[in-house]
C-alpha cells in the first residue's frame, strides 16, 4: 500500500524517500551538480548515471547487436526494437 502521499499531486510512494525525491521536481530543485558540465539532477544516483557519460562507461551490452548502454533500463528499451516493439 502505497501510503506517503505527495501534497502538490495526486501521486503517492511506498516508500518515504520516493516520495521526497518526488517533491523536488515540484521546486526543481537540483542539488546534486555535476562537476564536468554543470547538469543538475534530484539524486545522487542519477548524477552517478551520467558522470559514466563524461566518463565513456557503457558497462551494458546488447547480446545481439552488441551496442552498449550506461544503463540497464536503457539496454532493456534497446532489446524491445529486436522483440519487434517501439
Amino acid at each position: 500500500k502505497k501510503k506517503y502521499t505527495c501534497s502538490e499531486c495526486p501521486r503517492s510512494f511506498v516508500q518515504k524517500s520516493n516520495l521526497l525525491i518526488h517533491i523536488k521536481q515540484h521546486s526543481g530543485v537540483k542539488d546534486h551538480i555535476c562537476e564536468v558540465c554543470g547538469a543538475g539532477f534530484y539524486t545522487q544516483k542519477s548524477l552517478v548515471r551520467h558522470n559514466l557519460i563524461h566518463k565513456g562507461e557503457r558497462p551494458f551490452q546488447c547480446n545481439l547487436c552488441s551496442k552498449k548502454f550506461i544503463a540497464r533500463c536503457d539496454l532493456n528499451r534497446h532489446l524491445r526494437i529486436h522483440a519487434g516493439y517501439k
